[in-house]
């Protein structure tokens, strides 16, 4: 029997007004940061501006701060000074961060419905739900194999590890570590919906339009794509590397879960730069002749930078009353 239905485009989903981190990041201008590239004669031509897809790299500006006085020009030279009496700020090591993909993709029996129906319904999706991978990559929840961009869960300090609290012991430990590391800098707390929850339902936070922050004035965000998942942090040693075992595998620290329900994260300020979602490879559409079917993709590429020395995990246990 033919349905009589009226056929119609589904409904475009809206963005949530609040919460996601695609909101709570700056702008990558790469234009603006990229440097000139050097040539042999002296001069230097313009920066490719299209040369961010196979990845950049900088040097961090550290969470070292700054020092109360100048160690050279005002120091006692009869007075041995230590680091720890005036704290100098050093150069760490360059960063690499590498492209992501954002895919979409629709499917359906060739002759059935045109290509155009196909892209629009995958660009439907694309503003609402973009911002959920965003996350999920920030994170590192499941992770590429061979990954080198650094991630939260790879680049946190684990805060406290020895002790499970509450969730607002968890949120006090990466306020204070923050601050020990961002010092007068807003940074953002990292949180799942569920944890949101319980923090807005304490009276904790202070909410300026559809944005939550801490008294501090950290942005409280609770992307779809953060997950609350353990952390993994790398082993360094004493100069900043990372420690390999024998097979050049990096080393990872052991992070106690017991009674541990959830983490919260804290970082400081990330970095977005994300293109529109485009065809992927040679055109728009695949045919798959054996079942008669048409494939139709688009991946938007992004990329996004942040300060791994900034960020900070505490582990916490939903209360059972």
């Amino acid at each position: 029997m033919v349905s009589m239905a009226l056929p119609i485009d589904a409904p475009t989903p809206r963005s949530r007004p609040g919460g996601l981190l695609i909101d709570a990041v700056d702008t990558l201008d790469i234009a603006a940061l990229a440097h000139p590239v050097p040539k042999i004669d002296g001069t230097s031509v313009p920066p490719d501006p299209e040369k961010w897809r196979q990845g950049i790299e900088f040097v961090p500006l550290g969470c070292s701060g700054l020092s109360r006085r100048d160690v050279d020009l005002c120091s006692d030279p009869g007075v041995a000074l230590t680091d720890e009496d005036h704290p100098v700020p050093f150069a760490p090591n360059s960063v690499e961060f590498g492209p992501f993909g954002i895919v979409g993709m629709e499917k359906c029996a060739a002759g059935r419905l045109t290509e155009k129906w196909l892209t629009d319904r995958i660009l439907a999706r694309f503003g609402a739900f973009e911002s959920e991978q965003i996350a999920a990559e920030l994170l590192g929840v499941d992770p590429v194999a061979g990954a080198l961009s650094p991630t939260l869960k790879t680049s946190a300090t684990v805060l406290d590890p020895g002790n499970t609290g509450t969730l607002y012991h968890a949120i006090a430990l990466i306020e204070e570590g923050l601050a020990a590391r961002l010092h007068g800098a807003a940074g953002i707390i990292h949180v799942t919906p569920a944890a949101m929850l319980y923090l807005q339902a304490g009276g904790g936070l202070i909410r300026d339009a559809w944005k939550w922050y801490t008294p501090s004035g950290h942005q409280v965000v609770f992307d779809a794509g953060f997950d609350g998942t353990v952390p993994t942090p790398f082993t360094y040693d004493g100069d900043g590397e990372v420690i390999v075992d024998g097979d050049g595998a990096p080393v990872l620290d052991e992070v106690d879960e017991t009674d541990i329900d959830e983490w919260a994260y804290g970082s400081g300020p990330v970095a977005l730069k994300l293109d529109t979602p485009d065809p992927v490879g040679r055109g728009a559409e695949v045919i798959d002749r054996r079942k008669n079917r048409i494939e139709v993709f688009r991946v938007a590429t992004g990329l996004f930078v942040f300060e791994p020395c900034t960020v900070v995990a505490a582990g916490f246990a939903y209360p059972t009353t």
